[in-house]
């Protein structure tokens, strides 16, 4: 059997006001969907526990971590996240960077995991933004480089929008390595300065993307020589996203994939997979693209 495995945090319910733009219920249906369809077995998912909240500070500033537990947020600094607070919503949030420490555990142990949530990269230390509450991979590459685990982390952030706030977070700090395609026409609109920036035009399709992806990935996996891959698998550059403007196929997010995870067997890298955005509606083509990605996971190996 695969030595995937699968953290997921639906079981901390959401609900959102009807109308809400973030489909919530993505998460669910992507891992019922999962097991429908012996994608992964059952034995390969792991409802995440809650660690204690003290992991948030190792981005995450003490005033914002209290005033997003105890629902306590300047209205201003509500609408930034995108989402109304509650106590239900810090749970969830905290469930969702949790999932990413307990993933990265186990892909250093075993060389692949995958989280059915994460990828908050508009979160900065003091704020969130743009449905994006804390940071979790962010907190996940501090809390292990200071455990003393990983040395050289490389975030490969292929989500159609730039991730603006792991960018300025780890602007300072020459042994993490943030990149990121994304497209230059979304939001955020005022983009931050990550490691290497990469923005296409609106409707750009799969060859262009795919030539500059093989092109400077490879480069700056090689010249960083990082220790472990964080991927945000972002789906929603595919051509039926509403939050996105890229026009990629279902065959070129599968290849975008493909090339992350070969890069990663040829450096012998672990790979933390989050799943980051996907706005498709109806939500089938997000899942369906989805679906294509844990298929090429459970055949990943170094």
């Amino acid at each position: 059997m695969s030595k995937l495995k699968v953290y997921f945090t639906d079981h901390y319910e959401v609900e959102l006001p009807e109308g809400h733009r973030f489909p919530m219920f993505k998460y669910r249906l992507l891992r019922e969907t999962l097991i429908s369809q012996k994608i992964i077995q059952t034995q390969q998912l792991e409802p995440t526990p809650l660690l204690d909240d003290y992991v948030l500070s190792f981005v995450h500033t003490e005033d914002y971590i209290q005033k997003v537990k105890h629902s306590k947020l300047e209205r201003n600094l509500e609408r930034l996240s995108g989402f109304p607070q509650s106590q239900k919503m810090y749970l969830r949030s905290l469930a969702s960077v949790c999932a990413t420490i307990l993933a990265t555990e186990h892909a250093l142990n075993y060389g692949i995991s995958a989280t059915i949530s994460g990828g908050t990269h508009h979160a900065y230390p003091d704020r969130g933004e743009g449905f994006c509450v804390f940071n979790d991979v962010a907190v996940a590459i501090n809390y292990f480089k200071h455990q003393k685990k990983i040395k050289r982390p490389f975030v490969v952030d292929l989500d159609v929008h730039q991730g603006n706030g792991t960018a300025v977070i780890f602007q300072n700090d020459p042994d993490t390595f943030t990149f990121s395609f994304h497209g230059e026409k979304n939001y955020p609109f005022r983009k931050e300065k990550s490691d290497f920036d990469f923005g296409f035009p609106p409707h750009t399709e799969d060859g262009t993307y795919l030539f500059n992806l093989q092109l400077y990935l490879s480069q700056y996996i090689e010249t960083h020589k990082p220790d472990i891959l964080f991927y945000n698998a972002g789906v929603d550059v595919i051509k039926q996203d509403k939050l996105g403007s890229l026009d990629l196929s279902f065959e070129g997010c599968l290849e975008r994939d493909m090339m992350v995870f070969y890069l990663a067997q040829k450096y012998s890298l672990p790979v933390v997979v989050v799943m980051g955005g996907g706005y498709a509606k109806p939500i089938d083509p997000t899942i369906h693209a989805q679906l294509n990605l844990f298929k090429e996971m459970n055949n990943f190996e170094i």
